[in-house]
């Protein structure tokens, strides 16, 4: 009963340490060598129920069912070591004629089983039981434990070859694990030869899948990691990188507020907007800075400089909670919306009043207009702007005429 306990322990280590592996399967990302690493897991596991039932069959003396169970462990046992020849010269990106003869040793070595294993039930050659059930191996049995011996040991010597000759640390140390499974191997069933009964053949499995886990699949795991938040590290700076470039395409450098290619995406977002129904209450205001020719060409471009980033102050100083956009050399527009809609004319009305003062003054004049969506009338934000122009002109040239008078 000793024998099944062990299985049964192996069996729950592997499952336990494994269960990313075997249970949460991504077929879209999961490359050839974890597929193949994930088969020979269950190839194991496969072994380790066979031994776990031979356990319970030798306890009570079920001898043909031990028999049945004996064949099934036997095949178990060759397609695991199939498994393992195909997962490591896959995980060592080899397609070499060397890979090739590997693998094809391990199917004949499958086929020799087969082929033993259906002529022992002719004749006892692999393993036979006696009248008291005791159990003793044939002469293909020792044959068939001498080729797994030798393939994990050429699968063992071709792997620390090829870590000999990397020079990525990761690699090496993930090949040296991968080499050493095999020694490992290599040593528990050259035991298991002299002691056939006891499972060092599943304690083998056991020790080097513990050593795979904690020094392959935990260190590619750690590497990904790595390379993930260097990704994503990448990827924030590049989409920091874009956010600044895009601002920068759409802030006008003089004034630092947006221009006229961020009003032009702001118009279609609202056109967009408008077509769905999603505007009711909206509003634009279209300004213009008085005299700035007169001053660029009587006081230089310097003052008219700080005329404009004046006049832009103004407006954004009573138009708080809206976007306002430099379209032009003296245009600007401001998209009304939420509380700056709502108090529109206590605005409108305030900005006026300082626009008359600094008329008086000197200050920066700044003509203005605005213009509500009407639903019934405006199918977009062009007609909008339009009225609001108007509104606007009309107002510079009622500012004209009184400065004239």
């Amino acid at each position: 009963m000793n024998y099944a306990v062990i299985a049964v322990l192996a069996s729950a280590v592997l499952i336990i340490i494994n269960n990313e592996i075997l249970f949460h399967r991504d077929p879209e990302n999961e490359s050839q060598a974890h597929h193949y690493y994930r088969v020979f897991l269950i190839a194991v596991l496969a072994y380790f129920a066979t031994d776990v039932l031979w356990g319970i069959f030798r306890q009570f003396r079920l001898i043909q069912f031990q028999y049945i169970d004996t064949v099934a462990e036997f095949i178990a046992m060759a397609l695991a070591i199939v498994c393992w020849i195909k997962y490591v010269i896959v995980y060592l990106e080899q397609d070499d004629i060397y890979g090739r003869i590997l693998i094809y040793a391990g199917n004949w070595i499958f086929a020799f089983q087969l082929i033993m294993l259906t002529v022992n039930f002719m004749k006892p050659v692999f393993f036979w039981f006696d009248e008291n059930g005791i159990y003793h191996p044939g002469v293909a049995r020792y044959t068939s434990v001498m080729f797994q011996i030798v393939l994990f040991f050429l699968t063992a010597v071709y792997t620390l070859l090829r870590s000999s000759r990397t020079n990525d640390n990761a690699k090496r140390r993930r090949y040296n694990t991968i080499g050493s499974f095999g020694i490992v191997m290599v040593i528990l069933l050259s035991m298991e030869m002299l002691f056939p009964i006891m499972p060092l053949y599943t304690a083998g499995y056991m020790l080097g899948i513990c050593m795979m886990h904690t020094f392959v699949i935990e260190d590619e795991l750690s590497d990904y990691i790595v390379n993930l938040e260097e990704l994503l590290e990448r990827e924030k700076q590049q989409t920091q990188q874009i956010i600044s470039a895009q601002k920068l395409a759409h802030t006008d450098p003089l004034t630092g507020i947006k221009n006229k290619l961020a009003y032009i995406e702001k118009e279609k977002d609202l056109d967009a907007r408008i077509e769905n129904g999603e505007v009711s209450r909206m509003a634009i205001a279209v300004f213009d800075l008085n005299g700035l020719k007169e001053i660029n060409d009587t006081k230089g471009h310097e003052v008219g400089d700080k005329y404009i980033v004046d006049g832009c102050k103004m407006i954004c100083n009573h138009f708080k909670h809206s976007p306002v956009f430099r379209i032009g050399g003296d245009e600007f527009v401001a998209v009304l919306e939420g509380d700056d809609f709502k108090n529109r004319n206590r605005i409108m009305k305030a900005f006026n009043n300082l626009v008359m003062e600094n008329s008086m003054n000197g200050g920066v004049v700044v003509s203005a207009g605005i213009a509500e969506y009407l639903p019934e009338n405006d199918a977009g934000t062009k007609t909008i702007f339009d009225r609001a122009d108007h509104y606007m002109y009309e107002q510079k040239r009622l500012l004209k005429l009184q400065d004239a008078g």
